[in-house]
């Protein structure tokens, strides 16, 4: 995989009716997007929602992107 600054956003939409008008935002590091083939702006089809091999489990970011973008929690901070 190519070096990834770990801080780097992607930004996905879901079309959750497949019709454009509900579109769910969520957002993945650049790793994931690149492990996961996507880009940012994507739209994906609603099926998509809770597909497994289409997006990282997201709500609205992954936990794993999340501390990759703030830094491991300190002591005392939860984590």
């Amino acid at each position: 995989m190519a070096e990834v600054h770990p801080r780097a956003l992607t930004v996905v939409r879901i079309d959750v009716l497949d019709d454009g008008s509900e579109l769910v935002a969520f957002t993945i590091c650049r790793g994931c997007a690149l492990e996961f083939g996507r880009t940012d702006g994507d739209v994906l089809p609603g099926d998509d929602f809770d597909n497994e091999k289409a997006l990282p489990w997201v709500a609205p970011s992954c936990g794993l992107c999340f501390e990759r973008w703030v830094g491991p929690a300190a002591p005392g901070e939860g984590g």
